[in-house]
């Protein structure tokens, strides 16, 4: 029995909607905590790139994040963009003088504000929004998106490696924008 052929056969088993859902529910948190809002009626993901980090606690780990750029917006909204974003690391292993495979380190969902030029700021507040799309919607630099999404990656990064390595083990997604695996978000 081939089971390769027959998993390609059976689309009932198919768990890209589940992993969508997911995506979907780190996305909100992410609005929430950040105060950016708009709609996710047209959530389209495109492009995905690997990028290397330029940071690492130690010289035994190295870490890259690999991340997939998303439009979404509603029907009268320009299109917003942000990033599925995975870290990976790998460790320096001393005896052998070889560097290990890479391995997921956490998850985080990134919607830069600087060259999002289809957020606009709620005057007086703290907050943004899409623009309509008849204010005549901006097509952002997809170079700036990235280069911003590797900084702000690298600063969740960061954050999270301070709690990970501490003594209050009470990472969670509100204290650093980033989780282990996507089910630990509170549905």
């Amino acid at each position: 029995m081939n089971i390769y052929r027959i998993s390609k056969t059976v689309s009932e088993f198919s768990v890209a909607q589940e992993l969508d859902t997911l995506w979907n529910h780190l996305l909100r948190q992410e609005m929430k905590n950040s105060n950016i809002h708009f709609d996710l009626e047209n959530n389209e993901p495109c492009d995905v790139k690997t990028k290397n980090l330029n940071w690492s606690p130690n010289e035994e780990k190295e870490f890259r994040v690999k991340a997939q750029i998303c439009w979404a917006g509603g029907d009268w909204e320009a299109s917003i963009c942000y990033f599925r974003c995975q870290t990976e690391q790998r460790m320096y292993f001393e005896r052998n003088k070889s560097w290990g495979r890479w391995n997921s380190f956490v998850k985080t969902v990134i919607i830069p504000i600087k060259y999002n030029l289809n957020l606009s700021k709620v005057k007086g507040k703290n907050e943004y929004v899409a623009k309509d799309t008849d204010s005549n919607e901006k097509s952002d630099s997809d170079r700036d998106l990235w280069d911003e999404m590797v900084k702000l990656v690298t600063h969740r990064l960061k954050c999270y490696w301070k709690e990970y390595t501490g003594d209050n083990g009470n990472i969670n997604v509100q204290n650093t924008g980033c989780l282990r695996n996507l089910a630990d978000i509170r549905l």
